[in-house]
């Protein structure tokens, strides 16, 4: 089974949260932050799921993670019609490039959508 983990940006920082596993077993934990002033839908619209995969140095990717695969940089997305993860490169000229996140593990996670400029990374 898939951990089912989340992290919040929120002022400059990650926090995690979400079903996490310890000696004593299953329980959740959430992001102690001070985020308790967003709201629920700005929470929401902040939070990050756990794609269940790492890449290739073992670093865990996230929704909203960059990564680097061959000499191009994707978004790992959530995609509401497939109910799924994917990888999205966007060119300057509009064209779009979709992998499955299956190609995760051959990437590097090279930043996020909150830390980093894509024009920075390529």
């Amino acid at each position: 089974m898939r951990e089912l983990k989340f992290r919040l940006f929120w002022e400059g920082t990650f926090y995690y949260w979400g079903f996490l596993e310890n000696k004593h077993g299953l329980h959740f934990a959430g992001p102690i932050c001070g985020a308790e002033r967003l709201t629920f839908e700005q929470a929401r619209e902040r939070s990050q799921q756990y794609t269940g995969l790492s890449d290739r140095n073992g670093v865990e990717a996230y929704q909203d993670d960059r990564i680097k695969i061959g000499s191009a940089t994707y978004d790992i997305r959530w995609n509401e019609l497939i109910a799924g993860f994917e990888l999205v490169w966007r060119a300057i000229n509009g064209h779009e490039q979709i992998l499955s996140p299956a190609h995760i593990p051959e990437g590097e996670v090279v930043g996020n959508v909150y830390e980093s400029n894509l024009e920075d990374l390529q």
